[in-house]
């Protein structure tokens, strides 16, 4: 499928692909330009980590948003780890699709509020082994954020988007990103 996203603000986004499945994924990003893809991680003929494998192969400059129903640690830190850019709940996204290529596609990331809530917790991202507890933890962030990043996250966590997070700070929309 082809066709135009109008973002309201006078900004246009191109869809220059629409696949259903793994296989037709990796057959449009073998042919198909892309900036940024937008990806399930659950699919019936693979899985969105294939194709995120496949995209880096193939398209090392394109960027990703996982766009899923998995709330579930295990997947986010795998899908990071990948280098996704973004990570949206489906059923929770405040803004909209359009808004988070832009951002990504700026420079910044996307991530749904009730995701960037579970960040500001002391422990974020540490996951135990069950029945193994001689195992370290894995930690999302290497080094902790500042306090202006914590700030943001916390307003993205609440809600705000980006344009009300730079209004409020008095700092660029790119900044916040």
């Amino acid at each position: 499928e082809f066709g135009e996203i109008d973002l309201g603000s006078g900004e246009r986004l191109q869809l220059v692909g629409n696949a259903q499945g793994f296989k037709k994924g990796k057959r449009m990003v073998r042919s198909v330009e892309i900036d940024v893809l937008l990806l399930d991680l659950e699919m019936a003929d693979g899985s969105g980590y294939q194709l995120l494998d496949f995209l880096r192969t193939h398209q090392p400059r394109c960027l990703a948003i996982v766009c899923t129903n998995q709330e579930d640690e295990l997947y986010m830190r795998q899908a990071f780890d990948q280098g996704v850019a973004g990570y949206l709940l489906k059923n929770s996204w405040f803004g909209s699709f359009a808004q988070s290529v832009l951002q990504v596609a700026n420079g910044g990331a996307a991530l749904s509020p009730q995701l960037a809530k579970r960040l500001l917790q002391p422990h974020c991202f540490e996951l135990a082994v069950s029945g193994d507890e001689s195992r370290p933890a894995m930690s999302a962030m290497s080094e902790p954020l500042s306090l202006r990043e914590t700030e943001i996250l916390r307003m993205v966590a609440e809600g705000s988007t980006s344009l009300v997070i730079a209004d409020r700070l008095q700092i660029s929309q790119m900044t916040v990103n």
